[in-house]
């Protein structure tokens, strides 16, 4: 089996599984055509699966159509993947520049894209896509255009040794974006939903970390690092060196923060929960903490250090954590 397109340093989040995703904004085709010959993307297809099956590509470009296949490696060649049929189904698409489409299938999907400009295009279903590739390639030209779809969707994006230009729109549902490198030329879009970002630029791009999430920029030292939009929760412990500062948006949002040495937490509007988590600058306990609620019933969570938490108007909740903190919310612990 060929291997994952880039592969992490480390797992992000809960759950990576072996495989994930498929994309483009173009309808999947594998119907016959006049002389009944399967297509898929308008190519004639080379091998057609069925229920339970394994399909195995040549080092040419092949054109599967899956039909309820649990497993498909299509080895090296720019090759066509139309993901049909019921259950769960695991792609690897090795080497070369790979269209994968799942909008005809039910079930789950778990995809890597491998080396090339791929294209993935998802249904309705939960798909689960890696689009990166191995942790020393460090090509600035390789390019995946993710779309997908319906359903809670998991994406990995990105190599923390290249830059990330990959463009990713992940559509309506509750999903998940992990992304190595710095992305300040990719496009990422969360799309409808309650949808989590987590940045992993890499433990050797230090500083002094502004995430914004009302201009959706993340700024290293002045310099514009990072790029979103349609994001609610952040994971932000990738991110290291002095300070951490996030600035929240009128959304609810949800952030945890930790790797640095100091963070500040500003919810701005809406119902926020802010975290500070365990680890902070030199994987010492994190240093002291200001996290900033505003208007909305937010929750304020601290750490090691001595915090300072103001829950600002509302209902709040403040938890100082190990240290000597000082709260300001209507209900408050450790404080």
């Amino acid at each position: 089996m060929s291997a994952p397109r880039r592969a992490p340093a480390r797992r992000p989040l809960a759950v990576v599984g072996a495989l994930l995703a498929l994309l483009p904004m173009v309808a999947v085709s594998s119907a016959a055509t006049a002389r009944g010959a399967a297509e898929c993307h308008g190519r004639a297809a080379t091998e057609v699966g069925s229920a339970g099956a394994t399909m195995v590509g040549t080092p040419g470009n092949d054109v599967f159509i899956t039909r309820g296949a649990t497993r498909v490696d299509t080895g090296a060649g720019d090759d066509s993947i139309c993901i049909t049929g019921r259950g769960p189904v695991v792609v690897n698409a090795g080497p070369g520049d790979d269209w994968v489409g799942a909008r005809r299938h039910i079930g789950k999907s778990f995809v890597s894209l491998g080396f090339g400009d791929d294209v993935f295009l998802g249904g309705k279903g939960v798909d689960r896509v890696w689009s990166q590739e191995a942790a020393n390639q460090n090509s600035p030209d390789d390019q995946d255009a993710i779309y997908t779809g319906e359903g809670n969707d998991y994406v990995i994006s990105g190599s923390s040794a290249a830059p990330n230009i990959d463009r990713v729109n992940l559509g309506p549902g509750n999903d998940v974006l992990v992304t190595y490198g710095l992305t300040g030329a990719a496009s990422l879009k969360g799309g409808t939903g309650n949808n989590t970002y987590q940045p992993l630029p890499g433990a050797a791009v230090s500083g002094e970390w502004v995430v914004d999430n009302v201009t959706g920029r993340g700024v290293l030292d002045g310099l514009t690092r990072l790029v979103w939009t349609a994001f609610q929760r952040f994971e932000l412990q990738g991110l290291h060196g002095s300070q951490v500062t996030f600035l929240g948006s009128r959304a609810n949002e949800r952030v945890t923060a930790a790797g640095t040495c100091r963070v500040v937490l500003k919810g701005r509007a809406g119902n926020d929960q802010l975290y500070v988590g365990s680890n902070g600058c030199n994987n010492l306990p994190a240093g002291d903490a200001l996290l900033l609620g505003g208007p909305g019933d937010d929750f304020l969570f601290g750490a090691a250090g001595d915090d300072v938490l103001r829950g600002g108007r509302g209902r709040d909740r403040a938890d100082g954590g190990p240290g000597d903190d000082t709260c300001f919310a209507e209900r408050k612990i450790s404080c």
